[in-house]
């Protein structure tokens, strides 16, 4: 019996060091791609959202779904309704910030269809399903949830520089520190609400409130 279920935690734990090791290098290797062609190309919004959606989107779905076939746990987190009460505070503190704190420097400012598919629908489906569910899950497997949560920010925000930088955007240390907090905080969303749409949702509000306040 011992035996038994000695071999079944040894599983477990190499199981989790896989999952673990699989996320990071398919988050960086993403990462270190769109940094180069966001860098060396010449910017086009629509270049910026074909990439994010290749480099981002693809090796997401494919990573999900080899976690899924190791580790019967693994899921999207796709099968929940979103939370009313997460996503209702949220919003509550993104009009604060919008309106007392960013007062337009985000650089959201085009309501335009394009901004739209591209900030409110893609990105925050895109981002969320690479970021909390994908690489988040991946790492609080092997390391407690508030530093594999520090962890997934950091990368959030190393994923955001690149794309301020090509679009001329300057890098402020408030802007910095807001996309970290953001992230953080859709982590516990995703940990509260046991729903990646709520995390989706969160993010889309994020983004258009920023855009019209």
């Amino acid at each position: 019996m011992y035996t038994v279920r000695s071999r079944g935690n040894q599983h477990l734990l190499k199981t989790a060091k896989t999952v673990a090791i699989t996320t990071s290098a398919t988050a960086a290797v993403p990462l270190g791609l769109w940094a180069l062609l966001l860098l060396t190309l010449p910017y086009s919004s629509w270049l910026s959202l074909v990439l994010k959606v290749v480099l981002f989107g693809i090796p997401a779905y494919v990573l999900s779904r080899f976690v899924s076939a190791v580790d019967t746990k693994g899921s999207l987190l796709l099968e929940r309704a979103p939370s009313a009460a997460w996503i209702g505070l949220s919003a509550v503190v993104l009009v604060f910030y919008a309106l007392f704190v960013d007062r337009g420097q985000a650089g959201l400012h085009s309501l335009s269809v394009f901004f739209v598919v591209s900030a409110v629908v893609v990105s925050p489906l895109v981002e969320e399903i690479m970021f909390r569910a994908v690489v988040l899950q991946g790492l609080t497997r092997q390391l407690p949830f508030a530093f594999g949560n520090l962890l997934t920010s950091l990368l959030f925000l190393l994923y955001h520089i690149p794309a301020w930088m090509a679009r001329g955007q300057s890098i402020s240390l408030l802007g910095c520190l807001w996309i970290v907090v953001v992230s953080i905080w859709l982590g516990y969303s995703l940990r509260g609400s046991r729903s990646l749409w709520t995390c989706i949702i969160i993010h889309a509000v994020h983004n258009l409130v920023l855009a019209v306040l």
